[in-house]
């Protein structure tokens, strides 16, 4: 599915620099909404409020999204008699192929994308232990103490 060519030629990003991308700077399903709409309407300009509107979340909550993606550099940011205004603007070209990739990734493989962001506590369990092997002594046998 990655490496493949989109229908306007353009090849999606590797599977490595997007599950970087979202392990670095998308911590909740509801920034990723955000992310995907206002991608989706690149031309407009919303509010906190219509975001939250159209997700079916909390203005606020929705409000520190958009902020996260603005010190990302994703999105543009504009006062509008005493309204906070922002548009999907990525800083580069290469950003918004990222982005596109996600997108991509996400209509096709949802949950995989959910599990990137929200691990199990099974896989956080594991590499707890892991960090830790408890089972192995300094000199790498297993103790039995």
């Amino acid at each position: 599915m990655l490496g493949q060519t989109l229908s306007g030629g353009e090849k999606v990003k590797s599977a490595e620099a997007i599950k970087t991308f979202l392990v670095r700077h998308i911590e909740s399903v509801e920034k990723l909404e955000v992310l995907l709409l206002l991608k989706m309407h690149r031309d407009r300009e919303w509010t906190a409020i219509e975001i939250s509107n159209e997700i079916k979340t909390h203005p606020e909550s929705v409000r520190n999204r958009l902020l996260g993606l603005c010190e990302i550099e994703l999105l543009a940011r504009r006062l509008d008699h005493k309204l906070e205004r922002y548009q999907y603007a990525p800083k580069s070209e290469d950003l918004d192929k990222l982005i596109n990739g996600l997108q991509h990734l996400y209509k096709e493989r949802r949950v995989y994308v959910i599990e990137l962001i929200f691990p199990t506590q099974t896989q956080k369990a594991r590499r707890f232990a892991d960090a830790f092997d408890l089972r192995r002594n300094s000199s790498g046998d297993s103790s039995d103490e």
